[in-house]
């Protein structure tokens, strides 16, 4: 059995299932998703993954009993060293017979995840592309949307009828909880400008296309210096499926954005090099988040 631990946003949930579908392929195990963290999620968010013909299904109650359990972090950098120092000797220690709880130990790819074998429990946000380049096609046909809405259909055609540049603006939380403006942080109207540019060059006169959490704002307070289409009253996927069509996409340093530009065909996409807000939060290998030929702005 593999078992994945689904926490977080859409962007989130579909990184996590990417890292459980590629191991459960490679140690054919069965992919089963525990969703006690989402159930007891403070911002409400739930299972995000139910439009998509994922190869998965929800642990019954008390099925994950064998798996151990999730360490206790200490408080203070004595704490979150110890338990890093911790989370790598589980990572690098050899595997035994029995249940394993693989917990990420940092942001980057962890290399001793491809040696887990047997019943294991993934832990983490799994951010990198690396986990699951084995089945990376298979990933990309389970997290395509099947099918849009007469509005989210009206503006697909018109993404198809000729160049076109996506945008999408993160805002929601990363403005809203001051814990997570801190860690992440929304990013300014300059780079929004700047990531469109860069996304339009050698497309002639492509049409525009904002999809964000937070149209008012868009609206009132988003100046592009060109005129643009702003997606609104859209369910979260169709936004993401009508990104990933755009044939360039500037992102926001989101998981969302990351799978709508993941998932489009080929095209620029311009990413933003500062991924999270704090200095000393930056992660030092660009290369596992962002794949090859990415344009950072």
């Amino acid at each position: 059995m593999i078992a994945v631990g689904l926490m977080g946003g859409l962007g989130n949930q579909m990184f996590q299932y990417a890292a459980g579908r590629a191991l459960a392929a490679r140690t054919g195990g069965e992919l089963v998703f525990d969703l006690s963290a989402l159930e007891a999620d403070p911002a409400g968010r739930t299972y995000a993954l139910g439009p998509y013909p994922v190869r998965g299904r929800a642990a019954a109650p008390g099925e994950l009993a064998h798996f151990p359990p999730r360490a206790h972090r200490a408080g203070g950098w004595r704490g979150r060293a110890g338990a890093l120092a911790a989370r790598l000797r589980a990572a690098l220690a050899p595997r035994g017979g029995g249940p394993v709880r693989f917990r990420e130990p940092y942001f980057h790819y962890a290399p001793a995840f491809a040696a887990l074998a047997g019943d294991v429990y993934l832990d983490g946000y799994w951010q990198s592309a690396r986990y699951f380049a084995p089945v990376a096609e298979a990933v990309r046909a389970e997290l395509t949307l099947p099918g849009l809405g007469p509005r989210a259909a009206e503006l697909a055609a018109r993404i198809a009828a000729g160049p076109s540049v996506g945008l999408h603006v993160r805002r929601g939380d990363y403005v809203r909880d001051p814990r997570i403006a801190r860690t992440h942080g929304a990013l300014p109207p300059d780079y929004h400008r700047r990531a469109v540019a860069l996304a339009a060059e050698g497309l002639g006169v492509p049409e525009f296309f904002v999809f964000t959490d937070d149209p008012d704002w868009v609206a009132a307070e988003l100046d592009l210096g060109v005129p643009f289409t702003l997606a609104r009253g859209l369910s979260a996927h169709e936004d993401l499926r009508l990104l990933s069509l755009c044939r360039a996409r500037a992102i926001a340093n989101s998981s969302f954005s990351w799978w709508a530009a993941w998932l489009g065909g080929p095209g620029r996409v311009v990413a933003p090099a500062r991924w999270f807000g704090p200095e000393r939060m930056r992660t030092r290998r660009l290369d596992d988040l962002f794949p090859p030929g990415w344009v950072l702005a």
